[in-house]
C-alpha cells in the first residue's frame, strides 16, 4: 500500500489504513518523542497522543509539504502539550553558562540509542529547549514564545543542556576508551 493510499484511507476512516499508518510511522514518531520525554513510557504516551491527533486531523492534511514533516510538527506540538498538561514546562530564569569545547571524535563511537539516552537524562527544561533548537530548528525567540520563557532563558537552558551533554559525552568517551 502506498503512502497516498494510506493517507486517503485514513481520511475515509479506513481502520486497515489507520493500522498501516501507525505500523509504518510509530518508530519515527517515537524517536521524535524520546527527545522530549524523560523515559520510554512517557515517549510511548506522547506517540499515542500524537497518533490520536494525526488520525483526527488527517482530513485537513493537504499534500503541499511532506507528510512526514506534517506528522513531525503535530508530534512536537503534542509532546509539548503533553508536558504542559502535566506542568512539566515551567517558567524559570537561569544564569548563562560558559561554553566548552568537545572533541567530535566521540560521535563516531556512539549509537543513536546512546545519544537519545543521554538527551533523555537532561533536566526537563534543558531537554525541551535543546530538542526544539537542535532537532526541530526553532530559534531562541520561537522557543521562548512556545514555552513562555524569555529568549535569554532559552539560551541559558540551551547552553546548560549542551554543557551537560558535553560532560556526559566526555565521560562516555573515557568509558569507551577504557573498554577498548
Amino acid at each position: 500500500m502506498t503512502l497516498n493510499e494510506i493517507i486517503k484511507g485514513c481520511q475515509n476512516y479506513d481502520k486497515k489504513c489507520q493500522f498501516e499508518l501507525v505500523n509504518k510511522y510509530s518508530g519515527y514518531l517515537k524517536t521524535i518523542c524520546r527527545a522530549y520525554a524523560h523515559d520510554e513510557a512517557t515517549a510511548k504516551d506522547m506517540v499515542q497522543e500524537s497518533f490520536m491527533v494525526i488520525l483526527t486531523k488527517i482530513e485537513a492534511y493537504k499534500p503541499i509539504g511532506s507528510f512526514e514533516g506534517w506528522m513531525r510538527t503535530v508530534t512536537v506540538n503534542c509532546a509539548l502539550n503533553w508536558l504542559r498538561k502535566r506542568k512539566l514546562i515551567k517558567k524559570t530564569d537561569l544564569m548563562a553558562v560558559r561554553d566548552d569545547k568537545m572533541e567530535p571524535k566521540i560521535y563516531n563511537e556512539l549509537s543513536k540509542e546512546d545519544v537519545l539516552k543521554i538527551i533523555q537524562a537532561l533536566p526537563d527544561m534543558h531537554r525541551l529547549v535543546f530538542s526544539l533548537i537542535v532537532l526541530e530548528g526553532y530559534t531562541h525567540k520561537e522557543v521562548g514564545k512556545e514555552l513562555g520563557i524569555k529568549e535569554a532563558t532559552s539560551r541559558s537552558h540551551f547552553l546548560r543542556a549542551r554543557r551537560k551533554l558535553q560532560e556526559k559525552l566526555n565521560l562516555k568517551k573515557i568509558k569507551l576508551h577504557i573498554a577498548i
